[in-house]
């Protein structure tokens, strides 16, 4: 009970937040993808999905970000990592990734064979023969990657000086951001990406993000998180997607719209208002107490987050079928409707599965 009570509760918001987003994203034209389709009529519409498309990429960040503040301080033996949480997401993530090839398989009418799915597993997110994981599952691979180096990334930021993180802050946002940013300038609106990106592997989400997670919930004490800084960080979130937004009106302006080259122009501007969002959940709802109604009803949803990121396409199919495809509601309602549907018939589905015994201790 004392353990449940202590429980930080914001992580599990942020987690709850980042997957709704994560199926805005995936949601194509009821979601992130809505500002393609009203592209060529402009207006206030346009710009309005078209910062939805630029917000919701903080939603992988954002499980990064939290997966650092909760990993990175521990202390295991190479043994428990590798048995307990390695080989144990490992099992979960091959197991469901050849699910949702049968699934696909079911639902398009097509022949299942083992051998595309060993192989697109062992060939890493894309497509091999026709096959291609479920959006979600990129994140997944790479969250696999982190906990094989959580060893070393561990001893990496439990040394490193506040100096050390605010460089390594500096190093991302002129990599990420004003680098891509310049090339789009020179470039008259194309999105180029500077020969250098190559070698800045350390770079990636899946290093970049905890190490800020980590820094901000454990280094920075809670007092100094006050309203000024609060603004200060909300005004460059705000300037930020705003640099985000017309670089990318202007890329699609002037080449056809690629997801390569909105990547490419959000992913340094998404730095700031990830840890925006992260420091101000921290502020909101760290006197949440667990065993209270509001805290509970938290820990459920936020303990689903893996059976989400694992079932959110097979919901959103279910949903699109039964239910959206056959109303006939203003954009916004029906896109509001798709996602949280979605999200819900996820958590139900996994909660079924969490009841079988064992299941539990995977999921």
């Amino acid at each position: 009970m004392d353990k449940s009570r202590n429980r930080t509760l914001y992580f599990d918001v942020i987690k709850i937040l980042a997957m709704l987003l994560v199926i805005y994203t995936h949601s194509g034209e009821y979601g992130a993808g809505r500002f393609a389709l009203l592209h060529a009529e402009g207006g206030w519409s346009f710009y309005a999905h078209l910062t939805g498309n630029v917000v919701c990429k903080v939603a992988v960040p954002l499980f990064f970000m939290v997966s650092g503040a909760l990993l990175l301080d521990k202390e295991e033996s190479l043994l428990y990592l590798l048995r307990k949480r390695v080989c144990r997401f490992a099992l979960v993530l091959v197991l469901f990734t050849v699910l949702q090839f049968a699934w696909r398989s079911c639902t398009t009418g097509t022949p299942f064979y083992i051998a595309p799915a060993v192989n697109q597993i062992l060939a890493g997110y894309g497509s091999v023969s026709g096959w291609a994981y479920p959006a979600s599952y990129w994140f997944l691979y790479a969250y696999l990657v982190f906990l094989l180096f959580l060893p070393i990334h561990r001893k990496m930021v439990q040394n490193m000086s506040i100096e050390h993180f605010v460089y390594v802050l500096i190093l991302s946002f002129l990599f990420l951001a004003i680098l891509p940013m310049l090339c789009c300038l020179s470039n008259h609106g194309r999105a180029i990406a500077p020969q250098i990106l190559g070698y800045t592997g350390f770079l990636g989400q899946w290093i970049l993000y905890p190490t800020l997670g980590y820094f901000i919930a454990k280094r920075i004490p809670h007092s100094f998180i006050s309203r000024r800084i609060l603004l200060i960080l909300g005004g460059a979130s705000v300037l930020s997607v705003l640099i985000a937004l017309l670089l990318t009106a202007w890329n699609i302006s002037v080449e056809p719209i690629r997801d390569a080259h909105l990547h490419l122009l959000h992913k340094g501007f998404i730095i700031i208002p990830s840890c925006f969002i992260f420091v101000s959940f921290r502020r909101l709802f760290q006197k949440i107490e667990s065993c209270s109604l509001s805290g509970r009803f938290i820990l459920f949803f936020s303990q689903l987050s893996l059976c989400v990121m694992l079932l959110e396409e097979n919901s959103r199919f279910i949903i699109k079928n039964l239910i959206i495809n056959h109303i006939h509601t203003p954009p916004t309602i029906t896109s509001t409707c798709y996602i949280f549907l979605s999200y819900f018939l996820a958590c139900f589905i996994g909660s079924i599965l969490r009841m079988i015994p064992g299941v539990k201790r995977i999921l």
